[in-house]
């Protein structure tokens, strides 16, 4: 709209237990390319992916005052995901981890560029069946701490006060 135009080139296929993508943007501050496989093992799936990104943060008029005024960034996952019948509904989980690293724009007299590092670790498990699903998500991020988030939803066959629906 405004900001101007996203274009997103993507690639993607599989044989066998093996899938892959590989993904390549455009956008108005800048460029980025992804890529991750999957590797399929019955009720559970191991994958990884890394994306890394060029953009442009400094604002044209302000852009003479640095030799780089990009932020660089990659990112790498690693995990693990799966689910299956436990008789009582399907049961889901898994876990993941992620390193980010950043390299931040140069401004003149600057002798090299700041870098910054960020490592998250998730985890989430649920269980859903016909009237519920629950579950949870358990993020620690290396410094900052931990976040938890739960979710749960009961699906009524009948409302209360005679309305009709579920």
């Amino acid at each position: 709209e405004g900001a101007g135009r996203e274009i997103y080139d993507k690639i993607e296929g599989g044989i066998g237990p093996f899938a892959g993508y590989y993904m390549e943007s455009q956008f108005p501050q800048g460029t980025g390319t992804e890529y991750g496989v999957d590797l399929n093992l019955g009720p559970f799936t191991l994958f990884g992916n890394q994306a890394t990104s060029t953009q442009n943060v400094i604002p044209e008029a302000d852009r003479g005052y640095f030799t780089n005024p990009n932020v660089d960034a990659t990112s790498t996952t690693l995990g693990a995901r799966g689910s299956g019948d436990v008789g009582i509904g399907t049961l889901s989980g898994g876990a993941e981890r992620t390193n980010s690293s950043y390299q931040l724009p140069r401004s003149i007299g600057q002798e090299s560029r700041t870098t910054a590092q960020d490592q998250r670790t998730m985890y989430n498990l649920g269980l859903s069946g016909g009237l519920y699903d629950i579950g949870g998500t358990l993020t620690d991020v290396r410094g900052v701490g931990t976040e938890y988030d739960l979710r749960g939803s009961y699906k009524w066959l009948d409302l209360p006060f005679n309305l009709p629906g579920n």
